[in-house]
């Protein structure tokens, strides 16, 4: 019996760490331009920077929506291991019946988007397992034995991409609108998805020091972003 599970460690780490420090670098020399603000700075160039600013914190709120997601789906995966003997293949996760389904009736083998589905069984059943898994390939080929591997289809719902898009909205009338009302409310919407968002990436990781550079970072784009509000707010009627 061959035992197949996700690796221990974690491979969205790096790419957290290299967030976080570009959005820390990046909004600390904003915060420094608008502390100081020189003199030979054009309304232009502050309107500029407020742009730049408000990519910063864009970019930064999307990048953890997408670590939150992907860290969140990882942990998912870490919970599931298959066995695979000479009769059967059985899959285990934590809190969930050990499924099984003999290998002589597999009936279908779909690969997509992550995940490799086997369906089959009395009554049918079916296992969902993560690509990420090690040993991957040699599992596949031991299935493909009991049938064909064909096109994973998933619809992608419409409501997948809502907070996304509401932030990006979000930062549209902050940064076109002239009513100053619009602005600090389109601005507390945003600090309110940045919020959640960071929350939501803060569940995902136990370590202190990703904890203690995850509030950094939220703490530099919290300023950042009151400082576009606190000047757009001003220059607006």
């Amino acid at each position: 019996m061959t035992l197949y599970e996700v690796p221990a460690e974690s491979p969205y780490k790096r790419p957290f760490r290299i967030l976080a420090g570009a959005t820390i670098f990046l909004l600390v020399a904003m915060l420094l331009i608008a502390v100081y603000d020189p003199p030979e700075l054009s309304d232009g160039t502050r309107k500029a920077l407020g742009w730049v600013s408000a990519a910063i914190v864009l970019a930064s709120v999307l990048g953890a929506m997408w670590l939150s997601t992907r860290q969140g789906l990882w942990k998912l995966q870490r919970e599931c291991q298959v066995e695979l003997s000479d009769t059967k293949i059985s899959q285990r996760r934590a809190g969930s019946p050990v499924v099984e389904i003999p290998l002589n009736q597999i009936q279908s083998l779909f690969e997509g988007h992550g995940w490799l589905v086997v369906g089959g069984g009395e009554p049918t059943r079916k296992l969902v397992i993560p690509l990420d898994i090690t040993g991957i390939e040699e599992l596949k080929r031991e299935l493909t034995q009991h049938g064909t591997v064909l096109p994973l289809k998933i619809k992608l719902s419409p409501l997948s991409l809502l907070p996304p898009v509401l932030v990006f909205l979000a930062i549209f009338f902050l940064l076109t609108s002239h009513t100053r009302a619009v602005v600090i409310v389109a601005g507390g919407a945003v600090l309110l998805v940045e919020g959640w968002t960071m929350y939501s990436v803060r569940r995902f990781f136990r370590s202190k020091s990703k904890t203690t550079l995850l509030i950094l970072t939220y703490i530099l784009t919290f300023l950042a972003l009151v400082w576009l509000v606190y000047y757009l707010a001003t220059v607006a009627m």
